[in-house]
């Protein structure tokens, strides 16, 4: 019998407190997956003194070909809402890393534009990564943004 992929995302929430050179920093953290062997994890950080986010941080466990850009899409009901695309970091992937480390605020390449990440993760319900697997076919992965909001305001109760 052939493995299906589930519809439904199998999905995982962590939130907590941590301390990072000598910064104590609060995140949530959610985890998507599909099946038992790719997802991708979602870790947004902020300073606990600041409600601001610093970092946003997805991790890929995902058949991806690091040589190729993949592109990151927001959208809500299933309309465009910001993206670009990024090359991930040659010297994380030689680690075995496929991860994307983006501060609050995205330079977008190839214009004079910024993309406030919070703002996009807030008004957004999907964020939609579209890469080259390693075997050169083009895949996307629909990373359910919802319960975003709440899970990030949980942290100032």
């Amino acid at each position: 019998r052939q493995m299906c992929i589930r519809d439904r995302p199998s999905i995982d929430w962590k939130t907590g407190t941590e301390t990072i050179d000598d910064v104590q920093v609060s995140y949530i953290a959610k985890g998507v997956s599909y099946d038992n062997n790719y997802g991708i994890c979602l870790f947004v950080g902020r300073r606990t003194d600041d409600p601001t986010p610093r970092e946003f941080t997805y991790i890929f466990e995902l058949d991806i070909d690091p040589t190729k850009d993949m592109t990151v899409c927001f959208q809500k009901r299933g309309r465009y809402m910001a993206g670009f695309s990024y090359l991930l970091n040659p010297k994380a992937v030689e680690e075995g890393y496929l991860a994307i480390v983006l501060p609050n605020i995205v330079d977008l390449p190839k214009s004079s534009c910024k993309l406030n990440l919070f703002e996009a993760h807030i008004k957004s319900d999907t964020a939609v990564f579209g890469y080259t697997s390693v075997e050169g076919k083009q895949k996307e992965f629909r990373f359910p943004l919802t319960g975003f909001n709440e899970k990030y305001l949980e942290q100032f109760i």
